[in-house]
C-alpha cells in the first residue's frame, strides 16, 4: 500500500515522523508505527495481509525541530480483491431439484421488435456488494451486434422479489436493433461489484417465439473449433462438432477466412 500526504514546517522544519495502518473499529489489524526521515511525504507498506470486507486507515505522526507533533488519519480505505459470484437468467424450467423453485417472473424473458425485457439473479458479492450489471447481445456466438448501446449501466436493485440464497432478482429492458426477423438471440450479462472487478459472464443463447417469449437453449453444439458453445456445463467445453468443417491449427500462419 503507498500512501502520500503533505506537511510543512518553514521554521523549525519536520524532523522525524511515524506512520501506521489501523482497521475500522473492533478489528483485529494493527501495524505498529514505521518511523521514517522528515523529509518523506510518501511511503510504501509492504509485506501486508489485508482481508477482504474490511476498511483500513492510515494515521501519519509529524515532528518538528521544537518537537511539536500534529497526526492525521486517512480516509477508510476499503478492500476487495474478490470478484462477484456469477448468476442466470431468471427462465421457467422444470430442472430445478426443488419443485417449488419459482425463478420466473411474469412478463420478463420476453421480447419485442427493439427490446428485450430480462431477469436475472443469483450474482452477489459478499464484501463490497454489487453496484451495476452489464448487458450485450448478439446474433451469434459473444455477439453483440444486436445491441444499441452495449455502455449502457443497469443499476442493482434490492426492491424486487426475494428468492432467499439467490437474492433479489434483476428486471431490466435492454433496448436492441431490429430483432424481429431472428431465430435466435446471444446474451451475454456480468455484474461489477463496487470496487470495479467484474464477474464471470453469464452467456445464452435464446430462442426468439412467436408471442414474444424467449426460449433458452439448452443443447446446442460448438460454435468454434476450441469447443466453445452456449450449453456446456460451467465453464466446460462441447465435444467438436463435425458441423463445423474443417479446423486447422494457425498459430504459426496468417489468418483466413476458412480458417479456424
Amino acid at each position: 500500500m503507498k500512501i502520500e500526504w503533505d506537511i510543512e514546517d518553514t521554521e523549525s522544519f519536520i524532523q522525524r515522523q511515524y506512520v501506521s495502518i489501523k482497521s475500522h473499529i473492533g478489528g483485529e489489524f494493527m501495524l505498529s508505527s514505521h518511523s521514517i526521515n522528515g523529509i518523506a511525504r510518501s511511503y510504501v507498506f509492504t509485506g501486508l495481509d489485508l482481508h477482504d470486507g474490511v476498511t483500513y486507515y492510515v494515521s501519519v505522526i509529524s515532528c518538528n525541530g521544537a518537537d511539536i507533533c500534529t497526526d492525521a488519519t486517512s480516509l477508510g480505505m476499503f478492500v476487495d480483491s474478490t470478484p462477484p459470484s456469477r448468476g442466470m437468467f431468471a427462465i421457467t424450467t422444470d430442472h430445478a431439484s426443488d419443485p417449488d423453485l419459482a425463478r420466473h417472473s411474469a412478463g420478463w424473458m420476453t421480447w419485442t421488435s427493439h427490446a428485450v425485457y430480462l431477469a436475472w439473479l443469483g450474482f452477489s458479492d459478499v464484501h463490497s456488494g454489487i453496484d451495476h450489471y452489464m448487458v450485450t447481445v448478439g446474433s451469434s456466438y459473444m455477439g453483440k451486434d444486436l445491441s444499441k448501446d452495449v455502455t449502457t449501466i443497469h443499476t442493482h436493485t434490492d426492491t424486487n422479489t426475494d428468492h432467499g440464497d439467490e437474492g433479489k432478482v434483476q428486471l431490466f429492458t435492454v433496448e436492441t436493433s431490429s430483432i424481429s426477423n431472428l431465430d435466435t438471440l446471444f446474451i451475454t450479462v456480468w455484474a461489477v461489484n463496487k470496487v470495479g472487478l467484474r464477474s464471470h459472464l453469464v452467456h445464452s443463447a435464446f430462442t426468439i417465439s412467436p408471442g414474444g417469449s424467449l426460449d433458452l437453449i439448452r443443447r446446442c453444439d460448438a460454435l468454434s473449433c476450441e469447443g466453445h458453445c452456449i450449453c456446456a456445463p460451467q465453464d466446460q467445453q462441447c465435444p467438436y462438432s463435425a458441423s463445423l468443417g474443417s479446423c486447422n491449427d494457425i498459430t504459426s500462419s496468417k489468418l483466413s477466412s476458412n480458417q479456424c
